[in-house]
């Protein structure tokens, strides 16, 4: 038996382009097409210390890309306003960094994008450690590789950057609770999912990896461990319904010391990369926090940050 073969007759020089545009058309609509929205003002939380003593303005700022598929544009930033409920004004300022996303993508995309990714920014963007606002607009800090880390396609059970999206995510949810307790409560979870790990003793498990993490100095190891062992404490009085006393205080030192870790994680994943290119485990990180713990000096790649002075500065 002889099948038959259908063979396309050639088409004229009209009708090809006629395909072709179809076909681009198609492409398109499912590649997406750039997208710039208007400038979102994200309000911070009042977090970062130091912000009324040296307020920082600026207009026109710089860029930084991210994640290859979009980049956030910084418009201008400006001084916003004071918590009148801190206990110590000058370190409750907030500010209005005013930001344009820009990506490629299909509407329904861009539209998902721009409502998380101001929520990220706030985050980000209300801690000193995190960003260096006296370097702005020229210097972001980590923000750049944060954002890259959360937005992520993850597909193993346990990695870097799942645990630092988990962390940004609890940290959304403090600066949206209206109860600065829970607000506590929530920040140390937020360092749990990033340093946390199955163990008896999740207190002084998290207290010790955090500590070799953040303080290089061995005379001021045994003081950071017990700061962050306080802080989960108090977290545990709080998902207890006990009242504390100076919240804003303490809410502001959890947020940094998070900060602390997530900066320093993003460091010491740079630095992973830059002499093996292959991504860390969690579980690889902890165990070399945990061999670290008599031993002074950072872990490799990560520097030292202002986080520190939270317990060398302690009374």
């Amino acid at each position: 038996m002889v099948s038959s073969i259908a063979v396309a007759e050639p088409i004229g020089a009209a009708e090809f382009d006629e395909v072709y545009e179809r076909f681009m058309l198609a492409v398109d609509a499912f590649c997406g097409e750039e997208h710039v929205s208007e400038p979102i003002p994200i309000v911070t939380s009042g977090l970062a210390k130091g912000a009324a003593v040296n307020p920082v303005r600026f207009w026109g700022g710089g860029s930084f890309l991210t994640a290859d598929r979009f980049r956030v544009w910084v418009v201008g930033s400006l001084p916003y306003m004071y918590d009148p409920a801190c206990e110590d004004p000058g370190s409750c300022a907030s500010r209005c960094v005013y930001v344009s996303i820009c990506a490629t993508c299909t509407k329904d995309a861009f539209r998902k994008l721009t409502e998380e990714l101001p929520a990220v920014l706030r985050v980000l963007f209300s801690s000193d450690v995190l960003v260096n606002w006296n370097g702005w607009p020229e210097d972001f800090g980590v923000a750049p590789a944060l954002i890259d880390m959360y937005f992520s396609n993850v597909k193993t059970k346990d990695s870097i950057d799942r645990r630092i999206r988990n962390a940004i995510q609890l940290l959304i949810d403090a600066d949206s609770n209206c109860s600065r307790g829970v607000s506590i409560a929530l920040n140390v979870a937020a360092l749990e999912a990033l340093l946390g790990e199955r163990t008896d003793s999740i207190a002084g498990s998290l207290a010790d990896s955090t500590a070799v993490l953040l303080e290089p100095d061995l005379n001021y190891r045994s003081r950071a461990v017990r700061h962050i062992k306080q802080l989960y404490h108090i977290r545990s009085r709080v998902l207890h319904g006990q009242q504390l006393e100076g919240e804003v205080g303490i809410l502001s030192d959890a947020r940094q010391v998070v900060s602390g870790a997530m900066r320093a994680i993003v460091e010491r994943c740079q630095f992973m990369r830059r002499i093996d290119q292959t991504p860390e485990r969690p579980s690889d990180l902890l165990k070399e926090l945990k061999e670290s713990k008599f031993g002074g000096g950072p872990p490799a790649g990560v520097s030292e940050s202002s986080v520190t002075g939270l317990w060398r500065h302690a009374p």
